[in-house]
């Protein structure tokens, strides 16, 4: 902004330089100090915060918390439209180095308790597993796991179906935990009306 005063025979011209930074997810933390202090929340590594790009709606949260002390989260990144074939699933603040996949759902529900886990299953009906080749997943040291899903294979137990537009697809995370004995969890989860 520049500022200006005017006196006979004078003109006095001062510049207030504001320096703004980006808080895109309104925490009153500047985004670059968040990225700085905990990489694990840009996983696809853009630079931006990973909560910012979301796709759909996260329900069930928080989950039941693991063993970390935190409630396991999933974000879906990309785009809803199916034509696209761009959407990646996240899931953090889990144990680190543990196993776990993905399910999905085109109901969404609520089960507790879950024979063998500690946690709170947010799909139901029919329940398809993301457990093909490359699809069991397991945590980084920083409890983090990334897959890129094909909207042209989405499981079922009947087998691989394609998502088609105006419909919402359910996802949830399925991990090993030991909490304080070996027991499973579940993260929250996200619903996506494809277009």
């Amino acid at each position: 902004d520049l500022v200006t005063f005017v006196q006979p025979n004078r003109l006095h011209w001062y510049e207030n330089e504001t320096i703004t930074y980006e808080d895109c997810n309104g925490n009153d933390v500047h985004d670059p100090l968040e990225l700085a202090s905990n990489p694990a929340l840009d996983v696809d590594g853009n630079g931006v915060l990973d909560d910012c790009e979301q796709i759909g709606s996260r329900f069930c949260s928080p989950a039941i918390r693991n063993s970390t002390g935190a409630a396991g989260e999933l974000l879906a990144l990309g785009s809803p439209d199916v034509a696209a074939n761009d959407v990646t699933l996240i899931v953090r603040s889990l144990p680190a180095q543990a196993p776990g996949y993905f399910l999905t759902s085109l109901t969404p529900g609520f089960t507790f308790p879950v024979n063998n886990s500690q946690g709170a299953l947010c799909v139901t009906g029919a329940v398809g597993r993301f457990i093909g080749p490359g699809q069991v997943l397991r945590t980084d040291a920083l409890g983090t796991a990334v897959l890129g899903i094909d909207l042209g294979a989405l499981p079922t137990p009947m087998g691989p179906v394609s998502a088609a537009p105006m419909q919402t697809w359910h996802f949830t995370f399925w991990h090993r935990d030991t909490n304080p004995t070996s027991t499973s969890n579940f993260t929250d989860a996200v619903s996506l009306t494809f277009l």
